[in-house]
């Protein structure tokens, strides 16, 4: 029901977005859509570098799966995080192609769905992103300090993320209320979300994957030791 309603918003938000975006348009000229399209892939780019650069050799050095092994075992999952932009639906996934991993079942039975309520690597490196976009759109200066404050704002929303399509962009709005940008942008956000909406489901996915295979690697050293 939830994500039903969540879907009929998302299908009357065009209204809504093209009201929020009209002030900031006449203000910025044409040039805002330019804006949004470099942030799209800037975020778009991010996903894959965390993905590449982080989860990867995250996954081959704590849980030892080598990451060929582990793309090749986790494409299953990924293609439905990203195809329906939840966590919530590819869970049933996730837990069978972890137990082909290799993954113990006492393992992945509590990790993946505790990952999939409060680990979200990609919503917290979408929303870092957002609000640094939004707060140069508006012209508020971030200093260190607003920025510590934002970051913290952030990793506690993105544990708060509820399982529906879009969820990231309204839960930010406690980190836009502590650096001072106008919550309105959020609907500018939301406009163009699904785009990058679909990459950081599918970048979630590989964060749960990635905690079950390393948490059961270490509890089995743990256990050896």
């Amino acid at each position: 029901a939830l994500i039903k309603l969540m879907n009929w918003i998302l299908w009357t938000a065009p209204v809504g977005v093209f009201g929020l975006a009209a002030p900031v348009v006449a203000k910025t000229g044409m040039g805002m859509l330019q804006n949004l399209a470099v942030f799209i892939v800037a975020v778009v780019v991010g996903l894959f570098i965390l993905k590449g650069l982080v989860l990867l050799p995250l996954v081959w050095t704590l849980g030892r799966v080598r990451p060929g092994r582990f793309i090749r075992g986790t494409v299953g999952s990924y293609t439905v995080g990203f195809t329906t932009t939840t966590s919530v639906a590819t869970l049933p996934m996730m837990l069978k192609e972890a137990e082909k991993l290799g993954v113990s079942k006492g393992s992945f039975t509590l990790v993946l769905p505790l990952a999939a309520s409060i680990n979200r690597p990609g919503s917290a490196l979408f929303q870092s992103a957002s609000l640094v976009f939004l707060a140069a759109m508006y012209g508020v200066p971030l200093d260190a300090g607003l920025i510590a404050a934002a970051v913290l704002a952030i990793f506690l929303a993105s544990m708060t993320v509820a399982p529906v399509p879009s969820a990231s962009i309204v839960s930010m709005v406690p980190a836009l209320d502590v650096v001072g940008v106008p919550v309105a942008g959020l609907g500018i956000l939301l406009g163009v979300d699904r785009v990058p909406d679909v990459f950081r489901s599918a970048t979630n996915v590989i964060g749960h994957m990635s905690a079950a295979t390393t948490v059961d690697t270490m509890t089995r050293k743990g256990k050896g030791s």
